[in-house]
């Protein structure tokens, strides 16, 4: 039922003489459509056979099972009969499809009598823009789309959940019965993630000048593109090796959920970077089950909206656990409800925030203020790991004083080398004893 895909157009225009004005204007309109078609084209052709690999590759906000009520415009009025993942939904609700240059499937084949399933994001307005195809107010917060970027979508027949020609829903399977299928959505690799997204600012390598991180572990090469969170006292046993490391990245931070009524039941945990700015990406071993979007370009197991779980749901309320290699761990004062996305999906959104204030972890001067007063810090110098600043800390710093151009744990301003700045670092905060659930 998805919109037949287009074949790759390729323009190429030879300018060997001076053209007048318009001729070059026509000329530079007819690359820009050309350039424009490349780009929706590859976007058409690139994608996963397998359900289960692109959901996990791109999790989508609600899976649902449903049919066809009506057309709108250019998407369509969906009933949902059966909602598998995500947050709760009316019983119906609107689905956008391709205006002619989008990345999205069309439901013109799509008839009251099929019942499919579908995996959906919230819509992301591209529909609107004039020049595009698309009618402005049109796409609304709450509504959502279907990417044509891997496999979306399945069909249901004779209570069978069935892939399209070519196509599987997992592990080589086309055709599977519906209890089946709910049973395979229900365990990773094939149960959708759920995103969380943090935002945490360092103290060591905060720099007030710029209002940000520096990433000098990144840019010198000493960041490792494995996960450092594998010994004790973490033990974190999901291993990989990345073939890059995302540019704004400052170091590697490692991330337990807990139950909301006892703090010392961890539901999940889920490693990834810290950019410049404090957001917190993920690193999901599971995505190497997936087709990569464009080759090279980013490591497969990266990404960039959020850290990924697959055994909490959305709109429960968790306690989260921060760690870092160097810097005192935090946690909020209260669990904390994640939801999976904002309705309006261009509003900037986290599910929280340790920046915005002292007052945003568990426990009295677990964080610092930066010097410009902009956000709050965690506080850097636990260096053997343990949820406290003390004098094995400094220890530990002893033993590795001098050492240059590598990835250390008393490299407090995380710049490569362990030098009397990082003392320094160690020295303010000493004596600091982290909240007891993210003490070792």
């Amino acid at each position: 039922f998805l919109a037949p895909y287009s074949q790759l157009l390729i323009c190429h225009v030879n300018v060997n003489i001076k053209l007048n004005h318009m001729i070059r204007k026509a000329l530079l309109s007819i690359m820009l459509i050309c350039l424009t078609n490349i780009a929706v084209q590859a976007c058409s052709c690139i994608g996963n056979n397998e359900f289960c690999s692109t959901i996990t590759n791109n999790p989508p906000d609600v899976i649902v099972m449903g049919v066809k009520v009506g057309s709108v415009l250019h998407g369509m009025e969906f009933q949902i009969i059966d909602q598998l993942a995500g947050p709760s939904q009316p019983d119906t609700i609107n689905v956008w499809g391709d205006t002619g240059a989008l990345c999205r499937a069309g439901f013109g084949g799509l008839t009251a009598t099929d019942t499919v399933i579908l995996a959906l994001h919230y819509t992301t307005y591209m529909g609107n823009n004039p020049g595009f195809g698309g009618t402005p107010g049109s796409e609304q917060a709450g509504d959502f789309e279907m990417s044509i970027c891997g496999t979306f979508g399945l069909s249901i027949n004779n209570g069978n959940v069935q892939a399209g020609t070519g196509r599987t829903i997992f592990n080589g399977q086309n055709s599977m019965t519906y209890s089946d299928f709910i049973n395979t959505l229900s365990v990773a690799p094939c149960k959708p993630a759920m995103r969380v997204k943090l935002r945490a600012m360092l103290q060591g390598p905060y720099d007030a000048n710029i209002g940000q991180m520096s990433n000098k572990l990144n840019d010198g090469g000493w960041l490792p593109k494995s996960q450092p969170f594998s010994g004790a006292p973490w033990n974190y046993t999901d291993s990989f090796l990345l073939s890059q490391i995302p540019t704004n990245v400052v170091d590697w931070v490692y991330v337990r959920i807990a139950d909301k009524l006892d703090k010392s039941i961890i539901i999940d945990e889920a490693v990834g970077f810290i950019r410049q700015d404090g957001s917190i990406i993920g690193v999901d071993a599971n995505m190497t089950l997936a087709t990569p979007m464009f080759p090279g370009s980013l490591p497969l197991a990266v990404d960039l909206q959020g850290l990924r779980f697959y055994n909490i749901d959305p709109n429960e309320e968790y306690y989260i656990y921060l760690h870092t290699f160097n810097h005192l761990a935090v946690m909020p004062p209260a669990p904390v409800q994640l939801i999976q996305i904002p309705a309006d999906t261009n509003a900037v959104h986290y599910d929280y925030d340790f920046t915005l204030g002292t007052q945003q972890s568990e426990g009295a001067n677990q964080m610092i203020m930066s010097s410009d007063g902009l956000y709050s810090l965690l506080r850097a110098g636990d260096i053997d790991h343990n949820g406290s600043i003390t004098i094995s800390d400094f220890n530990f710093y002893i033993s590795q004083t001098s050492f240059m151009s590598g990835y250390y744990e008393s490299d407090l301003n995380r710049n490569g080398a362990v030098t009397i700045h990082d003392f320094n670092l160690f020295y303010s905060n000493l004596g600091i004893i982290g909240a007891s659930p993210i003490r070792y």
